[in-house]
């Protein structure tokens, strides 16, 4: 099996080989960040490819002082949010209290939280995923989104309500 240490060597030559393995190494748990930002799987696997790039072109960047999966992960989060905010989803405040509509199916109740989770508007799943799931700040979040700190509270409360709404509903039907 290949180091990280030998994979990170690899990558800054450019040998496909080493390219290749990083890849299959990372990239199921990357593309599952992908999702929670786009619940459609073609614009979770676009958003995998540009994070993949990005981590290609910056492998010699990384300093070996921390996480070489968290500094995997922080460029696959920043390149997902960079990516709904060139959609300009966040400029429209009038969005903000708009939840698709859950269709029915039998689900265990992990991928039930995760298919709501999906379901919550891209502000409230944004801010949700940022703030409670990835553990970023307020202020982090804020600075990610760029919105106020205030609004990533109010968004992540009304993420959260929505969601223990639905997981009542949930319970109470099984």
């Amino acid at each position: 099996m290949i180091t990280d240490k030998e994979l990170i060597k690899g990558c800054i030559r450019n040998k496909r080989k080493y390219q290749k393995a990083l890849y299959d190494k990372y990239a199921p748990n990357l593309l599952s960040i992908c999702y929670r930002y786009f619940p459609d799987i073609n614009k979770s696997n676009d958003a995998l490819q540009e994070a993949f790039i990005k981590i290609f072109r910056k492998m010699d960047t990384f300093n070996h002082s921390g996480s070489f999966e968290g500094w995997l992960k922080r460029i696959t989060t920043n390149t997902a949010i960079n990516l709904l905010r060139s959609e300009k989803k966040y400029q429209e405040q009038k969005n903000l209290d708009s939840v698709t509509d859950f269709e029915e199916q039998s689900y265990d109740d992990s991928s039930y939280i995760l298919a709501e989770v999906a379901n919550l508007s891209e502000s409230y799943r944004s801010v949700f995923n940022l703030f409670s799931i990835e553990g970023y700040s307020a202020k982090e979040t804020s600075e990610i989104l760029k919105i106020s700190e205030a609004n990533v509270r109010v968004l992540n409360h009304r993420a959260k309500k929505i969601l223990q709404e639905k997981l009542e509903k949930y319970y109470l039907e099984s």
